[in-house]
């Protein structure tokens, strides 16, 4: 090969490894002619199966290692997996440091192409583009400040990725409608009748030969008009028409022709070729049309949850509630904002499925008798996915007598909801269970006996019942039972000891080269236990920490680190980036969840795109941190 041929060659190469680059964070951010020079001095290499890159305790090496292909292991001193890095993944970052050692093995897996980046070049790169040194130095911030604001814009962005994929209902360009049924304005009362009867529709619009639109005539007209004998059939249709005809143009939003149709008071709408009644109708719909083309909105949901005369028609109702949410989901769309619509759509439900174990029961015990209490992950507002319905029953004082009864209507209701597509919860912490069937002045008393006697299992059952909320009946039985909770708490401090202690039993989920800690074993070996190692920490931390703050309801994780915020200036900047951070956990789970039909708990590491990573990885930094808050007494 002449030197010519080299040149162009590498040339080529490095265009190649440009390209590559622009899709992997933190490179996106870089100039074109950053990324050409980077290019231009990395090195691309290919390695066999087995083969290690560096092993634990060496120094390390001149370059920092991207994964173009294949699979690289991270494996700790005791030769467990503490990590997996696939294409688009960055490892090797200590050779950034200057000093130190590598503190785990680095091992190819299959086979692998490599990208290796110079140190050097890096490090030079790094006084233009801070991102770089927030990417590679991000344990290294001056304090959590700056984290904060840097999870927060990955929680945006990473919220942003695919939102251009969804496109609600409402918002949904419109151009097929029905083809227009006409007559002339002097066709009589009674032919025009005829016609609507016979084609089945509601409406009539009135054209020449022209095809302009000179009136409409409806059904509630000729109820109001002729069947009341005010106007004879025989008399022509003009007689009663409404004209102008208001039109509007074809390829408008759902929400544009509803908000046109409810500003003029109408419930029909000509469609012509420049939206006026000066061009040929082209087609006509009715606000029913309308509502059918947002059958996925949340209003309409709504609605056919609360119209379902059966069972059946309840499940059917709930699996487009499920689509729904599903599409919001993997369209990326804000996850509080999913979560609100799910504890909305869930109450409903809930109304609806005692309202037909009313029926079936048909108990003594009234709504005013007694609170269904949502608790752990439903009363949250945190349940995205459908698993199981955790809840406890308060009666009125004086009515508990009617505990038996309050079973039973728990036990129908429960099985309406399994038919919904909930689950039977497996430690029985649900309505239907007598254990969890008391009277205001028995849960007093036990919740009194946990603080008293923290035994493991109380402690269990606090962080469930803890984050109690009335979903039916009477309301203020379970406001009573959240106030005994604070009050009691504020008075026995101790407690907050041993809720510290259980708040610290995760540590953080941080292995090697901010790797993943992965399940050794069992069936769910080599996967990452997002809502143990992750999310349980945090929502443990945010309920001792508004406890003690006196803020804990509503239960929301995220909502109670910003009342913590707004509580205590001085946790502000780190109670605030535990929300950020258990808002991107919520929404991978959620998504690996819809992924995989159940319940998004074990994440394979394999599975997730680099970014993915990248993000879950970067927000497990706030588990320490908020920790370290936690003094046990």
């Amino acid at each position: 090969m002449t030197r010519e041929s080299e040149e162009l060659e590498a040339e080529s190469i490095a265009g190649r490894i440009v390209d590559f680059l622009r899709g992997v964070s933190p490179f996106d951010h870089l100039s074109t002619e950053a990324l050409t020079s980077l290019a231009r001095s990395a090195g691309l290499s290919y390695h066999e199966d087995g083969e290690e890159l560096f092993e634990t305790g060496q120094a390390p090496l001149d370059r920092v290692f991207l994964v173009r292909k294949g699979q690289v292991d991270i494996l700790a001193a005791d030769g467990s997996l503490a990590d997996r890095c696939s294409e688009g993944e960055i490892f090797g970052g200590t050779a950034l440091l200057g000093d130190g050692h590598y503190l785990g093995t680095a091992r190819v897996s299959g086979e692998a192409l490599l990208l290796r980046l110079p140190a050097v070049e890096l490090r030079s790169l790094m006084g233009d583009y801070p991102v770089l040194l927030h990417f590679f130095f991000s344990d290294a911030q001056s304090g959590p400040g700056r984290r904060q604001r840097r999870l927060a814009e990955i929680n945006r962005d990473f919220g942003q990725i695919k939102q251009g994929s969804y496109r609600d209902a409402g918002t949904r360009t419109l151009t097929d409608f029905k083809a227009p049924i006409t007559c002339r304005p002097n066709t009589s009362l009674q032919e025009v009748a005829r016609i609507m009867r016979e084609h089945g529709i509601g409406s009539m619009i009135l054209a020449e030969t022209d095809g302009l639109p000179r009136g409409i005539v409806t059904n509630s007209d000729l109820r109001n008009t002729v069947v009341t004998g005010e106007v004879p059939l025989n008399r022509p249709v003009s007689a009663i028409m409404r004209s102008p005809v208001l039109c509007a143009p074809a390829g408008e939003s759902v929400d544009t022709y509803l908000l046109q149709m409810v500003r003029e008071g109408i419930q029909h709408l000509c469609i012509t070729r420049d939206g006026t009644d000066r061009t040929a109708v082209t087609g006509v719909f009715t606000d029913h049309d309308l509502l059918l083309e947002t059958g996925n909105s949340p209003a309409v949901l709504l609605k056919a949850l609360q119209r379902a005369q059966r069972v059946d028609e309840l499940a059917e109702a709930v699996g487009r509630v499920r689509r729904f949410i599903r599409q919001l989901v993997e369209a990326d769309q804000p996850i509080r904002h999913i979560c609100h619509l799910a504890e909305g759509f869930n109450r409903q439900l809930l109304d609806r499925a005692l309202h037909f174990a009313f029926e079936e029961v048909r108990p003594k015990l009234t709504p005013e008798d007694f609170c269904w209490l949502a608790v752990g992950s439903v009363a949250r507002a945190e349940q995205v996915l459908p698993t199981d319905f955790d809840a406890g029953l308060v009666l009125a004082g004086g009515k508990g007598h009617l505990r038996e009864e309050a079973q039973r209507l728990a036990a129908v209701t429960y099985r309406n909801l399994v038919a919904c597509g909930f689950h039977e919860d497996r430690a029985g912490v649900q309505a239907s269970n007598p254990e969890w069937i008391k009277t205001v002045y028995e849960w007093e008393q036990l919740f009194e006996s946990w603080m008293e006697t923290p035994l493991e299992r109380s402690l269990l059952h606090a962080t469930i019942f803890f984050d109690l909320m009335p979903f039916y009946g009477n309301g203020d039985l379970g406001v009573q039972l959240q106030e005994v909770i604070s009050r009691n708490f504020q008075r026995r401090r101790s407690f907050s000891g041993f809720l510290a202690l259980n708040a610290l039993k995760n540590p953080p989920p941080l292995g090697f080269f901010k790797g993943f800690l992965l399940e050794k074993s069992g069936e769910h070996a080599n996967t990452f236990d997002i809502k143990l190692r992750a999310m349980m920490p945090l929502a443990n931390a945010a309920r001792l920490l508004s406890l003690q703050e006196g803020t804990v309801y509503p239960s929301s994780t995220v909502e109670r680190f910003h009342r913590v915020a707004e509580a205590n200036a001085d946790l502000r900047e780190r109670v605030e980036e535990g929300a950020e951070a258990y808002e991107i956990f919520l929404r991978l789970r959620a998504e690996q969840g819809y992924r995989h039909g159940d319940d998004g708990r074990y994440i394979d590491p394999n599975e997730l795109s680099p970014l993915e990573k990248r993000v879950l990885k970067d927000a497990f930094g706030p588990i320490g941190e908020l920790q370290s808050l936690i003094k046990p007494n």
